[in-house]
């Protein structure tokens, strides 16, 4: 369960963001969609670093696809965060799990990113109960 983290209820759903380095001012919206965001902590040879997601692709099942094709280079964590609900944790148990449960189910081969991901996660054995 996760922990709840106190917010404030009368948070404006529309924010004023002046850019004054640019010399313009610009106004952003938030969305009101009580939305689950999925970040994937990725790591390459020099450092660790929060991969950039569109909407679509910070979906729970989008970034299990993507661990599984191999689209990140060494995927370490991912943290999830509700900011309607109040809420972030990590996720990144509850993510090997389903990219283990998928590859199952549709006998799919994991890439080594996905691989090297579940067995560090899910231990020694897990690329090896994929198949």
């Amino acid at each position: 369960m996760p922990e709840k983290i106190e917010r404030n209820s009368r948070v404006p759903q529309r924010i004023e963001n002046s850019e004054r380095n640019m010399g313009h001012e610009s106004t952003s919206t938030l969305s009101s969609d009580d939305v689950t965001i999925y970040i994937v902590v990725d790591r390459n040879e020099r450092r660790f670093f929060y991969t950039e997601a569109d909407e679509h692709d910070a979906r729970k099942q989008s970034v299990i696809e993507n661990i599984l094709a191999g689209r990140y280079s060494d995927p370490v964590r991912v943290v999830a965060f509700n900011l309607v609900q109040g809420w972030a944790r990590d996720v990144t148990r509850e993510i090997a799990t389903a990219v283990l449960s998928r590859a199952r189910a549709e006998h799919r081969k994991l890439s080594p990113s996905a691989e090297s991901f579940l067995e560090r996660v899910l231990g020694q054995n897990a690329s090896t109960r994929a198949r």
